[in-house]
């Protein structure tokens, strides 16, 4: 298994969810250029974006077939609440618009349950979902009035090779 191509393939995943497909919300590898700059740009144009990325390889054996470890996998979900949720107005909880607009935690909840216990070719098991962080505003200027978190998985006795 390669690790590029667990990125990939999260990502491809992703960007067939309905709920990111249908509002073309933009799917990021991690690993593609200026990942500040393609990110802000992403915001300005949809107000939102998902970023895929592999956090740590942590070897626990070597194998005949290569090396062992565990893999941990990041969705990291950004939204522009001010801009994104202009059509939305105040929903309230029973409109259909709560469950099915691009906000932070619904983006989230789609990202969890797509790759939730999915498996890559050349994986020996699945994805689990760890947790996902709480939602935090940024900092940054150029970030400004944006507010992230991400889905982190775990896959156990990944093979690379």
């Amino acid at each position: 298994m390669n690790l590029r191509r667990i990125v990939y393939e999260a990502a491809e995943t992703l960007r067939a969810v309905p709920l990111i497909a249908e509002n073309e919300v933009p799917v990021v590898e991690m690993e593609k250029g200026d990942i500040r700059s393609r990110v802000a740009a992403e915001i300005g144009r949809t107000s939102c974006c998902l970023v895929v990325s592999l956090d740590s390889f942590t070897p626990t054996a070597t194998g005949k077939d290569g090396l062992y470890g565990e893999v941990s996998l990041i969705v990291s979900v950004f939204e522009k609440p001010v801009t994104n949720r202009l059509d939305e107005g105040d929903a309230p909880a029973e409109s259909p618009k709560f469950e099915t607009s691009p906000t932070i935690m619904n983006l989230a909840q789609a990202a969890a349950n797509a790759l939730d216990r999915t498996q890559c070719e050349g994986m020996n098991g699945p994805f689990f979902l760890d947790e996902i962080t709480p939602v935090v505003e940024l900092s940054e200027p150029d970030f400004d009035g944006v507010v992230t978190c991400d889905a982190v998985f775990a896959a156990r006795d990944l093979c690379i090779s």
